[in-house]
């Protein structure tokens, strides 16, 4: 135990803490609120992890693709969770698409006359943005020895953030355990 000190008129004790296990720790917000930032079992920050379906097609690289895809889509009623596009190549863009509904977006693709490959499987976590949101999520997976093999995230100006999580086929079902999804 070391001296109190006074900060902002609240006391802190310096502790040493090489040899305590955390459970809990303190996230700063944007706001410079202080708040309980929580491993994957705590209840404060709010967050939700999903499983979620992907699906893979190939455009020419040429514009208006997404548009012309996403726009069909969306007469069709479907709803994405998640859109990515990627180059391929120079004259070729991979999209990925997360649908809220795997078989309405395989059915409504079969009307557009677009190829699909999938389904594969990701989790999705949504949840307020703080700092270090997602390292409770990756340290759950590190804990159970499952490799992250991509990850995107992005966060929005409202406070919240979004984060799809990419493991192999092989470690999913222990991905999904360690995180209770």
């Amino acid at each position: 135990m070391g001296p109190w000190v006074s900060h902002h008129n609240l006391m802190h004790e310096f502790v040493d803490l090489r040899n305590i296990e955390f459970r809990y720790l303190l996230c700063v917000r944007s706001d410079g609120t202080m708040a309980p930032w929580r491993n994957i079992q705590g209840a404060n920050m709010a967050f939700k992890i999903r499983r979620v379906d992907y699906f893979y097609t190939m455009v020419r690289d040429e514009p208006g693709e997404a548009y012309k895809i996403l726009s069909r889509l969306a007469e069709l009623g479907v709803n994405l969770v998640g859109f990515t596009a990627v180059p391929v190549g120079p004259m070729h863009t991979q999209m990925t698409m997360f649908p809220e509904d795997a078989l309405k977006l395989v059915d409504a693709a079969t009307k557009a006359g677009l190829d699909l490959d999938g389904p594969y499987h990701a989790l999705l976590v949504q949840g307020e943005d703080e700092l270090g949101a997602l390292a409770g999520i990756h340290e759950q997976l590190y804990r159970a020895n499952v490799n992250v093999y991509a990850s995107t995230a992005v966060a929005a100006t409202t406070g919240n953030y979004g984060c799809v999580i990419y493991v192999r086929p092989d470690e999913f079902e222990r991905a999904a355990n360690a995180l209770e999804v």
